[in-house]
């Protein structure tokens, strides 16, 4: 008799295991798939941005009558000198010592200007995906990573 209420017990408390952990993996994969879902976003509008960029310095090298790019192959492969370099991509790697003028959201994965921080903090989009993380969070470790939203 007591080995059968135990039986019970334990049927139950495996039935209560098993659904707590098929709601957390329910949880686990539709975050995974929100970030993915983001990233490719982000990528998409990267791609685009790279894209115009690409295109923009194609135009201006072809207007400029015999001052395209010059890349040089020596001995440890191709160079590639300051002129193929246009003046936005220098911008994404300020020189040493340089004051910061971008600044990097690890939630969002979006780079922007130094000045647009604030508002990008308060912003919706930015406030979505922390509130996203941090249940992910808190239902993975137990707690939620109150500064998350608020500092990165």
């Amino acid at each position: 008799m007591r080995e059968d209420e135990e039986k019970e017990e334990k049927a139950k408390f495996l039935q209560i295991l098993e659904k707590h952990f098929e709601r957390q993996n329910k949880m686990i994969n539709t975050f995974c798939a929100e970030m993915t879902n983001s990233n490719k976003l982000v990528f998409n509008q990267l791609r685009k941005v790279i894209n115009k960029e690409e295109d923009v310095t194609d135009k201006a090298e072809e207007s400029k009558p015999g001052t395209s790019g010059t890349s040089s192959v020596s001995d440890t492969g191709p160079t590639i000198s300051d002129t193929d370099i246009s003046p936005e991509r220098k911008r994404w790697r300020p020189s040493i010592g340089s004051p910061r003028k971008e600044w990097f959201c690890h939630i969002c994965q979006q780079s922007m200007n130094i000045k647009s921080r604030s508002s990008h903090l308060n912003s919706k989009t930015h406030n979505n995906l922390a509130a996203l993380l941090n249940n992910a969070t808190s239902s993975l470790f137990g707690q939620p990573d109150k500064q998350l939203s608020k500092k990165d």
